[in-house]
Order: structure tokens, then sequence, then C-alpha cells
């Protein structure tokens, strides 16, 4: 259970917006890659001819993923993201030996602890689900940034995967380490915000229409005058061929959330070269930190395709779907360019100050709970969270069902 007064105060110190540096961060974490255990930290980046930073950690006893991809500007950037990744997954198979677990139905807890227990049906819990008001399932503790409050979740979308058969299979949204609790929760958070928005539109993508009213609308960028750090990026990979393109997405918490997308038009494939797109996506207080994670995503969800660490990718991208295929070359062949505007961050450069402020957005859009579960294995004092916001938007591959804030653009 997480107390309120883990939240402390510390500034954001390394580039992408952690409580320490790179440098102290790999000589922390570095004792502990026996302990989760990790057995490997590969350097993938020779894979791809691009060149761009990329890493992976092996983690072979893991319950779902056993290899875990980390991104970044530099090559230690992305070695202790991955690092930090594979700690994540590891820590989220179980619950701490210590979190207090209590057995019963959703009627029954609701009758003791009142409100503070998370009601599923304001969750898009997928559709083989077999959560029930009056089905036992495991419970535990934690805490409600908006409500100020201890609330009870289910056990099953805390860990992953799951046990009841309330969420099963793997589900990662929400869920991330950091240097402290506050690090932790503000950057899984941001996930959350960023997927909900993501959601958004691939939903309208696949299913809507040019005459749907409510169609999310993407602002692309000028590739010009993105940050200094990304332009030589953006130069190797126009000079390999490949085209490049980012656009910022809207969301009604008005944070920043940037998706990059890398045009491959002769990717090898089992048939033969054909056309691929890699994406990547950033959410953060900071456009320039948000647009700076969706582009190293974007390159690494490339290379992890080479590497074949994930899932297949052969077929798969084939549409036929004309509104679909307008909004595809919209993004990667705009006609309207936006400037890149680093100077609207809304960071105070204090990661406590910013969990608030992005807290206030969420309750500002109408949303009234932020939940928060510890996850923090004890051998290892690595802050580890799931963050949980009912009626938010998870990933299509998650959810499988859409949920009303995906429906409302269709109404």
């Amino acid at each position: 259970m997480i107390a309120a007064d883990r939240f402390t105060a510390a500034p954001a110190v390394s580039p992408a917006g952690h409580a320490r540096s790179f440098d102290e961060t790999e000589v922390w974490v570095r004792p502990l890659l026996r302990r989760v255990p990790i057995t490997r930290v590969v350097d993938v980046t020779p894979l791809d001819y691009l060149g761009l930073p990329s890493w992976v950690a092996v983690t072979p006893l893991a319950k779902d993923l056993t290899t875990h991809a980390g991104k970044g500007l530099t090559h230690r950037a992305a070695r202790l993201s991955a690092v930090m990744e594979a700690i994540e997954r590891c820590c989220a198979e179980d619950l701490p030996a210590s979190t207090e677990v209590r057995r019963a139905s959703f009627e029954e807890l609701r009758e003791s602890a009142g409100d503070a227990v998370l009601n599923l049906e304001d969750c898009d819990l997928p559709f083989r689900s077999v959560y029930r008001p009056d089905r036992a399932c495991s419970w535990m503790m934690a805490f409600d940034l908006i409500q100020r409050q201890h609330v009870w979740v289910p056990v099953d979308l805390v860990i992953t995967p799951g046990s009841d058969g309330i969420y099963p299979g793997p589900h990662t949204n929400g869920l991330a380490s950091g240097n402290t609790y506050t690090e932790a929760a503000l950057h899984a958070l941001c996930e959350v915000i960023e997927r909900d928005t993501v959601a958004q539109y691939e939903f309208c993508d696949e299913v809507a229409e040019s005459d749907d009213h409510d169609v999310p609308q993407c602002q692309m960028i000028d590739l010009d005058t993105i940050p200094g750090e990304l332009q030589e990026w953006r130069d190797r990979i126009t000079r390999a061929g490949l085209r490049l393109a980012i656009g910022e997405l809207i969301n009604s918490t008005a944070v920043s959330t940037f998706a990059a997308g890398i045009l491959d038009p002769a990717f090898p494939s089992l048939h033969g070269a054909a056309e691929r797109r890699f994406a990547g996506w950033g959410t953060d207080l900071d456009p320039r930190r948000a647009v700076l994670r969706a582009v190293t995503e974007a390159v690494q969800s490339r290379v992890v395709t080479m590497q074949g660490a994930r899932d297949t990718f052969e077929g798969g991208q084939s549409i036929d779907r004309t509104w679909t295929l307008q909004r595809l070359a919209d993004f990667y062949y705009p006609r309207d360019l936006h400037p890149f505007d680093a100077a609207r961050s809304s960071s105070s450069g204090d990661l406590l100050r910013d969990l608030e402020e992005v807290c206030e957005r969420l309750a500002g859009a109408g949303f009234t709970r932020c939940i928060v579960a510890d996850l923090t294995r004890s051998d290892l004092q690595v802050p580890v969270v799931r963050i949980i916001v009912p009626g938010m938007s998870g990933p299509a591959t998650c959810g499988e069902r859409p949920s009303w804030r995906q429906l409302r653009h269709l109404l």
C-alpha cells in the first residue's frame, strides 16, 4: 500500500525527466540485475543500418514477455530504459509479500468499505472478463491521487498476467518504475494518458468516416523546427530513404502527446520487400520530452521488429478503407505543417508538482479517480507502480472492448 507521504518533491535532473542522472541510476541498479533476474543486457543497435541506440534486457524466468526494449537518445539512456522496463515487468507479476489481500465480491466489500472500493463498471474490461459484482475476487489497497484516499482495487488490474480472469492476459498500461515513487507515478500516468489519446485516434482510423462529427485531429509538425537533438536522427532516417513524420495528438487533458512514424518503403519480409510503418508515442508536460520519447520509440519499434523479440510482423498492415488510407496519407505526406513549440512547456521542473498538475488536468477533464498501486519488491527497492484511471481507454489489443470515450466519436 502506498501512503500519501511516499510522494515527495524532487527536481527532474536527467534530460528525460528523472530524479537521478543516468550515471547515478546505473550505479544504483547494476547490482540488482541478478536479483530480478536479468541475464543479459544487449545492444541491438547494429541490427538496423540506421545505427540509432536501442537495447534489450532479457528476463528468461518471466511469466510472459522475456525481452524488454529500451529507447533513448544515447546508448546509456537506452540501456537503462531496457533495464527499468525489465524490472517493472517482473515486479508486476506478483504483489509484494507484505501486501494485504482480501477475498470478496464487490458487493460484499462495498458493504464494509463504502466508496473506498473501485467500481469496475467504471472500467472498460475485456469481453473475456469473468467479473460480476457478486463474484469473489482478490482485492488490494491502493491510493487515489485525486480523491486523496485509500481505495480497494482488484489485484487483477494491478498484476500482469492476472489470475482471477477479470483482466485475462498480459496488460501493462500504466505500469512504470522510477528512481522515486513520484517519478514512477508521473511516468505511469503519462503513459495512461498517452494510450488513451492514441486509442481515440486508432479507433477512428479503424471505423470512422469523414462525416463523423468528433473525429480527433492531428497537427503535423514541421521537422525543421523539432529539437536540435532530433535533427541528426531526422537526417539519418531520411538519408536512408525512409520517411519520418511527427504529429501532435490533441487530448482532453492538454498534456502534450506526440506520435512519430517511420515509413519504410522496402522493409524485408517473408514475401520480399514491402512497405511497413513503425510508430512511437510520447506524453509529457514538457513537449520536448514528449517528442523525444515518440521518435526514439519509433526507432526502437523498428529495431525490435528486426530482432523478432515481440509480435510477428508478417502481414497485418494491409488497409482497404479509403478513410484510413487518407488519414495515413495526411500523416506521412502532410499539407499543413505547424512549428514545434518547446516554449509552451508547463513542466515545473519538480516531479511532485508535475504529478499534481497532471492530476488536476485529469479532474478538470471529468475523471474522478487516479489510483496508484504499489508493486515494489522488497529485495530490489526500485519503486514500481501501476496507475489506474477509470474511464480512460486502453490499447485496443488489451481491452478489446471499445470504451464510451471511443464510441462517442461516432455518435
